[in-house]
């Protein structure tokens, strides 16, 4: 239970502010609950969240939990991570469909830094809700190279004409927790709208938020707890997801002081050590928002790399905003598409804005 606890109060740690000056929040309503091991916040600015509504938001969210949990045996991911391989997994449904779907898409945007089948190396890390723990020991460079074969999206095989799924090794299993609070966050959101909400926001886990509409948004510093970073100028934006993934979210420290990011590179089997600190993604869609922040932390920072799959994601989602923070060897840089002054406003002078 220690471990349990431990793992989401670093989970619930407040990545994004959130503003909405221009809103008496007394007239609004608050909904805070907790699933995927992680606290959510639900907030709207204009009226109370009746008993209806907060009644679908909870069989929502449970209804995904129990889907897409890696940990709870009655869920699709529990059943697929313990079949054997060849064994097929029928009986898809809509949804299940529409999130392999988002799944596939973020892979192939990501150029596979976003890797579903990257469980066993979280298990093996100690990232898990039931592995994590204070008394850290990294795993050896033999034990990497054992569990890499099993980190491939290709022996996963998905048939949506005949709804089933299943894997071509016993040994590859899946995780969706790099992409499913953002769906969540999306779907929690629409769940408001359709109520007839205007102006609010759902947070799940710190991570990842979607806006009905606020008056600004703040981004977490990643080295000064309680400080902002930048502020974005939202303008009247509305009907936003925002995703946050940082080296300083949830980490490991062994008994020599070395920090171990939960971001870990499906290519090489180790911990992020890029030198980008946050990546937060401001646009439409929170499932690909969060593959694809966790794979901006991963790619070497400004690399050609890089830079053609934030080339990809601009195209895809042209109004789309990205804010990369890099601190490392004495450089301190803000690395974006927008432009300081006019979309957004620096905290913290000692960074240099750098465009995109």
């Amino acid at each position: 239970m220690k471990k349990l606890c431990k793992f989401l109060w670093i989970l619930t740690a407040v990545i994004i502010v959130i503003s909405c000056c221009a809103c008496k929040k007394n007239q609004g309503g608050i909904l805070d609950l907790t699933y995927f091991n992680t606290a959510i916040h639900v907030e709207t600015h204009d009226t109370p969240i009746n008993n209806k509504t907060a009644t679908e938001i909870k069989n929502v969210l449970q209804g995904l939990e129990n889907r897409f949990d890696a940990n709870k045996q009655s869920s699709l991911i529990y059943t697929f991570n313990h079949a054997i391989r060849d064994t097929e997994i029928d009986n898809l449904t809509e949804q299940d469909a529409e999130i392999l779907q988002k799944v596939q898409l973020a892979y192939t945007l990501t150029d596979g830094y976003y890797n579903p089948t990257i469980y066993p190396l979280v298990k093996l890390w100690g990232f898990s809700p039931f592995t994590f723990t204070a008394n850290f020991t990294p795993p050896t460079k033999e034990q990497i190279n054992q569990t890499l074969p099993f980190i491939h999206f290709d022996k996963i095989v998905i048939d949506y004409q005949n709804k089933s799924l299943k894997k071509t090794d016993d040994f590859t299993k899946l995780d969706f927790g790099g992409i499913i609070k953002g769906y969540a966050s999306d779907i929690v959101a629409t769940v408001l709208k359709n109520a007839g909400h205007t102006s609010g926001y759902v947070n799940i886990g710190g991570s990842s938020l979607t806006l009905l509409s606020v008056q600004s948004l703040g981004i977490r510093h990643p080295l000064k707890a309680g400080k902002t970073i930048l502020s974005v100028n939202t303008n009247g934006m509305h009907n936003l997801s925002v995703s946050t993934s940082g080296d300083y979210e949830r980490f490991h420290i062994d008994t020599n002081g070395n920090k171990y990011s939960h971001l870990i590179n499906p290519f090489d089997g180790y911990p992020t050590k890029t030198g980008i600190r946050s990546a937060t993604i401001i646009g439409t869609d929170g499932a690909i928002n969060d593959a694809s922040t966790t794979a901006l932390c991963l790619y070497q920072y400004k690399s050609n790399e890089l830079n053609e799959f934030i080339t990809r994601i601009i195209e895809r989602y042209p109004d789309c905003m990205f804010f990369l923070v890099y601190d490392s060897d004495g450089v301190k840089e803000i690395y974006t598409n927008k432009k300081q002054g006019e979309d957004f406003t620096l905290q913290d002078t000692d960074y240099t804005v750098v465009n995109f």
